[in-house]
């Protein structure tokens, strides 16, 4: 186990750097608490909480500095003793540390986040009276004797809150819950970052699908990077049974790929192997690691033997080593997301398919890649659609990879409206690859989006367990919670997902409704002209739309300077919407949904979901909203809404 959080705790209790101040790691009250760095516990009313070490020593480095800021660097070099670590480890630590707190990001009495710099402590630090001082040291213990007493009862401390925390995180029936972390790229030649995240993708595609071993997503992973992470502190973020950890190194024409499996329980090593190999056996190499993997794990899964040995046969390698160069290639630009990395992607694909025409994981990545396409660029969506039709009958004379063309099969329904085969392809998917967190995600949207907010719930809550560390899984967390009408938790949820690196542009409805239901108009007029300026377009409208969800009587100036924004193609088809809805232009808004082609899914939940557009959802021909849409073909075949019903042929939602 790191030490590095106990050893600032012990460098402040033996006096170094001290400036005759009482020493705070002995303990001091911050609000409610009386916190206790040397037992790395928190008490108040009567209970007590264990903190991480590592999260205590940032909160005791916090209490030293308050009320000034602690920049990252900072933090870096008195909790990490200088060891380097990510920016999400750092935000980690900090979320943990509001939680336990009961602190709220976006409310905050404790810790307040200044963006780009670092983090202050905002509560009032009381320290420790000089007679308690002098208590603590009637043991008669050196001081140096004594920190490390005290190190060593934190270390015990932190083993046995996170031996208690292991039952509930080891899966069911014998499961096992593998994180593949990112493997390490070491020296060589240039490119080999992206080749070793390439791997590391095709190792978490191919682990996936083996029954009886559960896959962390990628997303929460890929914040802990082989050679650099703590593993301890991995497999507790991630909720692992186990860990796979590598390095890559290319040099010429050869490449030597190093692996490790631990039992992250015991920290003991399963199996290890290295490969040198050319480097035109890069799928070979993905392979052979891919069936050792589930080798070594059939031993501890007696029962699952066969339905490994059935899931660890792969699909043949690609004709061309050049073909699988380009491919992970594009895998990397489509993680990157953006329209840039999207298009970019498609030409690589592209390239891998011309290789090899043969090469099926190619065509299923062109798939999702121009899946993607549609929502970032609507305006090649007719030749997005083709391209996903084409790639996906070509993956479906294989079965290596039914799942995943499900998956993407889904996503176009959804896009073209027909809900009763969505929901058929979002079950097949998930049936072969139930900790596909996106699919969940999506599945999710789906079911808010047609009513069913248990169901939305349910895939939402299923989507964090498998991605533990997602910001989408927070900010989904956050729109369910606004439909449930529990804003303090939408805000906290919010404040999470930013935390964890959601970008600031990204939905940023979601922000601009919470400011609505707080009445803060000023932030929200701020807040929609900085969107605007992002986007490259004017902000006339923004003080009409402002004033009239402060005040609808102002509803039908609101109503026309939108207009003249949407005639000069000012404004967001989304956010003209919701600013309808909210000026309470019910009737303009129903017409708005009516002239779309289709429904996107953020569209019809708000609709559908939200308090605000109940008076949308009253009027009396809100019905062929429901019809024009085919609503009513999913809710026949699968049941319908609290808030809808059919009655002697008329449909009504309330």
């Amino acid at each position: 186990m790191d030490k590095s959080g106990t050893s600032h705790i012990a460098r402040v209790l033996r006096g170094e750097g001290s400036s005759g101040k009482p020493s705070l790691a002995r303990g001091f009250r911050l609000g409610k608490w009386q916190v206790r760095p040397d037992l790395c516990s928190l008490e108040a009313d009567g209970r007590s909480i264990q903190l991480e070490p590592k999260t205590m020593g940032v909160l005791l480095c916090l209490a030293e500095h308050a009320p000034q800021v602690v920049t990252r660097e900072q933090f870096i070099e008195e909790v990490w003793n200088g060891r380097v670590v990510s920016d999400e480890v750092l935000s980690r630590a900090i979320s943990l540390l509001r939680s336990q707190l009961e602190d709220d990001a976006q409310d905050p009495r404790f810790v307040r986040t200044i963006p780009r710099i670092g983090y202050a402590l905002i509560a009032p630090v009381e320290a420790p009276a000089p007679a308690e001082q002098a208590a603590a040291r009637a043991s008669g213990l050196h001081p140096r004797a004594w920190a490390l007493a005290l190190a060593g009862l934190a270390i015990l401390a932190a083993l046995g809150y996170w031996w208690s925390t292991r039952g509930s995180e080891r899966q069911p029936d014998g499961l096992v819950r593998l994180a593949v972390l990112p493997l390490a790229s070491q020296g060589g030649t240039g490119g080999e970052p992206d080749l070793a995240d390439g791997l590391t993708d095709e190792l978490t595609i191919s682990l996936a699908r083996i029954n009886g071993i559960r896959v962390v997503a990628r997303n929460s992973a890929l914040r802990f990077r082989s050679g650099d992470a703590d593993l301890t502190e991995a497999a507790q973020a991630l909720g692992a049974t186990h860990l796979l950890t590598g390095s890559v190194r290319a040099s010429s024409d050869r490449l030597r790929v190093t692996v490790h499996l631990a039992d992250s329980a015991t920290g003991t090593e399963i199996w290890a192997e290295s490969y040198d190999r050319g480097f035109g056996d890069l799928f070979g190499v993905q392979a052979d690691i891919a069936t050792s993997v589930a080798q070594a794990l059939k031993q501890r899964l007696p029962a699952a033997a066969a339905d490994i040995e059935r899931a660890s046969a792969v699909e043949s390698a690609p004709a061309s080593p050049e073909a699988y160069r380009l491919y992970l290639q594009g895998r990397q630009q489509l993680a990157r997301r953006g329209e840039e990395g999207i298009r970019a992607a498609i030409v690589l694909l592209g390239n891998s398919i011309a290789e090899d025409p043969a090469f099926i994981r190619a065509h299923f990545a062109l798939a999702w890649a121009c899946t993607l396409l549609i929502n970032v660029a609507p305006a090649d969506s007719a030749e997005a659609i083709a391209c996903v039709d084409r790639e996906l009958a070509t993956v479906a004379r294989s079965t290596a990879m039914s799942g995943e063309a499900q998956a993407v099969r889904a996503w176009l329904e959804l896009e073209r409206n027909l809900w009763v085969e969505a929901e058929r392809a979002f079950r097949a998917a998930l049936s072969t690859t139930p900790d596909d967190t996106e699919m969940r995600l999506l599945y999710s949207q789906m079911q808010g989006a047609l009513g069913n907010a248990s169901a939305a719930a349910r895939e939402a809550e299923q989507a964090l367990a498998s991605d533990p560390l997602s910001p989408a899984a927070f900010l989904r967390q956050a729109v369910l919670a606004l439909w449930a009408d529990e804003d303090r938790k939408a805000a906290s949820l919010l404040g999470k997902s930013r935390e964890l690196g959601l970008a600031p542009t990204a939905s940023p409805e979601v922000p601009m409704l919470l400011l609505v239901r707080q009445r803060k108009f000023d932030q929200l007029e701020a807040a929609l002209r900085d969107v605007q300026r992002r986007r490259g377009q004017a902000d006339d409208w923004v003080r009409a739309a402002v004033a009239a969800a402060e005040d609808a009587a102002k509803g039908e100036a609101a109503e026309a300077a939108m207009e003249r924004a949407v005639g000069a193609g000012q404004i967001d088809g989304l956010m003209h919407f919701g600013a309808l809805v909210l000026a309470e232009r019910h009737e303009r808004a129903l017409k708005w949904l009516l002239d779309r082609p289709q429904l996107r899914t953020r569209e019809l939940e708000f609709t559908i979901a939200s308090r605000e557009a109940a008076g949308l959802r009253r009027l009396p021909e809100f019905h062929r909203v429901v019809t024009r849409f085919g609503l009513d073909h999913y809710w026949d075949r699968f049941g319908w809404p609290e808030q809808c019903s059919r009655a002697s042929g008329v449909i009504t939602c309330s």
